[in-house]
Parts: C-alpha cells; sequence; structure tokens
C-alpha cells in the first residue's frame, strides 16, 4: 500500500468514517467568518487520524479539532473550520476528494444548515446552500420592508397581476396561475455576481427548466429576461439595469 502520509496508509480508515458531512451546523470557536465541517468517525483514534490527516493537507483551513468524547450516537467527531467566502465549495470538495483513498469513500452525502434532508455533497450543491457572504456583508442584506420595496418597484414594468411579498417569500400572480419563489437578492449582475457564488453555475436547458423559463416569461412579459440556474432563476428587465435573484420554492 502506498503511504499517504507518515503512519497511515491507503484505505485505513475504510469503514471507520461516515460518508456523511456536516456544514454549518456547529458553532465555530473561532468567529462567524468561519464555516465548522463536521466529520463522523467510528472511535477516537481513527478520529485523530483524520484529524491529523486534514492538518496535513494542502487545503487552506482555518483549524481542526476532534471531539474528545463521543456524541450521542456514539460517534466522534473532528471539526474542520473553514474561511466563509466563495472558495468554501470548492475547498470542502477537495478536502473529500483527498480523502478517498484513506476511506474508500467516493461519495459524500452533506447535512447543510436549514436544509431539512441531507443530499449529495457537490460543489454546485454547497454552492447554492451555504451561506458564503461574512457577517458583515451578512448584516447589511435589507430589511422586510426594504424588500418589499424593491421588488415592488422591479415588477413595476412587468405583466403581474399582483405581487405578494412575505419577508423572502415572494408569490407572482398573473391571470390564471401563481408562483412562488424566495427571494435572494437584488442589484447590479456584477454586485450579485460578487455576493452569490450560485451565479458561476451553468444555465440549465434542460427541458424543464426551458418549460419553467417559458412560463415565467409569459408571466412577466416579452421584455424579461430568465436564466433557470440550477435551483435558481434570475430575471431581468430590458428596462431596468438591475436584476433579481430567486431561489426555487
Amino acid at each position: 500500500m502506498d503511504n499517504l502520509f507518515e503512519g497511515l496508509k491507503e484505505g485505513d480508515l475504510d469503514q471507520l468514517v461516515l460518508p456523511l458531512i456536516s456544514i454549518d451546523e456547529y458553532e465555530s470557536k473561532l468567529d462567524d467568518d468561519s464555516i465548522v465541517i463536521a466529520f463522523f468517525v467510528h472511535d477516537r483514534d481513527p478520529a485523530a487520524d483524520l484529524n491529523r490527516f486534514i492538518q496535513k493537507g494542502a487545503v487552506a483551513i482555518l483549524d481542526t479539532d476532534p471531539s474528545p468524547a463521543p456524541n450521542e450516537d456514539g460517534f466522534y467527531l473532528v471539526f474542520v473550520e473553514v474561511l466563509r467566502d466563495e472558495n468554501f465549495p470548492k475547498k470542502t470538495m477537495d478536502i473529500l476528494g483527498s480523502l478517498e483513498g484513506l476511506t474508500n469513500i467516493k461519495s459524500w452525502r452533506a447535512s447543510i444548515y436549514d436544509v431539512d434532508a441531507t443530499q449529495i455533497a457537490s460543489e454546485e450543491l454547497l454552492a447554492s446552500l451555504v451561506r458564503l457572504q461574512s457577517v458583515e456583508t451578512h448584516e447589511e442584506e435589507p430589511t422586510e420592508d426594504d424588500v418589499n420595496e424593491e421588488l415592488t418597484e422591479f415588477f413595476r414594468q412587468s405583466d403581474l397581476e399582483g405581487l405578494r411579498v412575505d419577508g423572502r417569500n415572494v408569490v407572482l400572480e398573473s391571470l390564471f396561475t401563481e408562483w412562488n419563489l424566495e427571494f435572494v437578492d437584488l442589484g447590479s449582475f456584477d454586485v450579485l455576481q460578487e455576493r452569490n457564488a450560485v451565479l458561476s453555475q451553468g444555465v440549465r436547458l434542460d427541458e424543464a427548466a426551458q418549460h419553467n423559463v417559458s412560463r415565467l416569461t409569459a408571466m412577466l412579459g416579452d421584455q424579461w429576461g430568465v436564466e433557470h440556474l440550477e435551483n435558481h432563476v434570475l430575471l431581468s428587465c430590458a428596462l431596468s439595469e438591475d436584476v433579481a435573484l430567486f431561489r426555487l420554492a
């Protein structure tokens, strides 16, 4: 077997690490500008080995630390802290990729803060579901009244019959149908691109996505543009310099 580093060989943690990571569900011991990734390990010594391996890895992390005792399910946790920024999704997948030889895990599932079910971890998934903005940026987000006012102005030139805004829940109303969306961000495209890693995703061109694009365009009007990302839509109007990003409800 090949040595991964002194004392550890390929496959040494096979069957000892769950193919599951927790993201943003544990508090940082540093600050709110870091994201905690937690790994679940069957025993104390393998947890220490995993901790040491990630520390010595090529991916830049802020800190890593194994739990001193098992959790209520009997697993030792290894906490890895990574900077909260747009590079987090790639760094996380690079860490997971580096563990394949050690654990024989080729596919991981992620349990993410404020997301109901675990999902298969991917760079695209993490970019769309994990908050990547720093606390300072996050605290500057508009109030509910601001969102209502801004969205009312944004959709003023549309063909919508009605618009309902409740916090970040948005309902677009046309003559025969409604569309529920979750508001994410509004502003110039360059600003949104800096604040939302999801905009680095490619546009979906599959049949289901194009059906959604057609329906939204019919509701909004011919002067509107709709781009369907993985689970988001980006709306724009020829009469406005702003664009709006929504998560599909």
